[in-house]
């Protein structure tokens, strides 16, 4: 925190993801995930973490590449190697998940 000079006072600004706490002079770290400020969505957990917080995604989705760990996404889990699927069968994405449905002249 860097402090400056006003007139008969001082002001000390927190920094990004700091706030001030119950000390007039100390910045604490913002617990965004229990001020319900985060990008991570009901299905997924925040994680708070010094000056900034993470999504932990829920099962059949991924954080989306390039956020900071902030941004979930549904997984394609049919563009997975290997596919999920037996050969005999399509892959359908779905949202947090993904359906077999077996191909003509097949069962299962």
């Amino acid at each position: 925190t860097h402090c400056k000079d006003t007139e008969g006072a001082y002001e000390c600004p927190c920094k990004p993801g700091y706030e001030r706490g119950n000390s007039s002079l100390a910045c604490d770290d913002t617990n965004e995930c229990e001020k319900n400020t985060t990008t991570c969505g009901v299905l997924h957990k925040c994680h708070n973490i010094p000056a900034s917080y993470e999504c932990i995604c829920a099962p059949g989705y991924e954080l989306l590449a390039g956020s900071d760990k902030k941004v979930c996404v549904d997984t394609d889990e049919c563009a997975l190697s290997p596919p999920p699927c037996n050969p005999n069968a399509n892959c359908k994405n779905t949202e947090g998940s993904f359906e077999c449905a077996c191909k003509e002249g097949y069962k299962g």
